[in-house]
């Protein structure tokens, strides 16, 4: 019964809000560019968000190459040190890129790395989080104006 009640709202989702995912594939990533219409998390979009560019996108990515050290760094404050992330790895996540604009009008390009366990839910423009997803999810945050990584969790 919780599967049919779980697909049907899912299905509802799918249907309720408009859906825009762009595929984006590089050398060295791959991802999908959520629009600010895609619901978050079975949520409807707010006002708060925008629809990253693909050039958003890329420069967001030249920054994570350039930044990998640190990132993995962070990672192991999370993990230990034998499950960190690993720099080799960086580009075998896929990714979901959204934008939300911060109370004081930033713009934070939000990427969400993950396994590729959730298909799905590219499948039906909504973004996900995961809240214990060990070494098989992580989210970073970039504050698009100032160009650096604000927050890795």
């Amino acid at each position: 019964m919780r599967k049919v009640i779980l697909f049907i709202m899912l299905m509802c989702c799918g249907v309720a809000y408009p859906q825009h995912v762009e595929h984006i594939k590089e050398k060295h990533f791959e991802g999908y560019i959520f629009s600010k219409e895609c619901s978050f998390c079975g949520f409807p979009p707010g006002d708060n968000r925008f629809t990253p560019s693909v050039e958003d996108v890329k420069k967001a990515e030249q920054m994570i190459h350039e930044n990998a050290d640190t990132i993995i760094g962070e990672s192991r404050r999370f993990f230990l040190k034998r499950d960190a992330i690993k720099k080799r790895r960086l580009k075998k996540y896929k990714r979901q890129y959204w934008g939300e604009i911060s109370p004081n009008g930033d713009y934070i390009l939000c990427i969400t790395f993950q396994c590729g366990l959730f298909d799905l839910a590219i499948e039906r423009c909504e973004i996900t989080t995961v809240l214990d997803g060990g070494t098989c999810f992580f989210e970073l945050n970039i504050d698009m104006k100032r160009n650096k990584i604000i927050k890795i969790i």
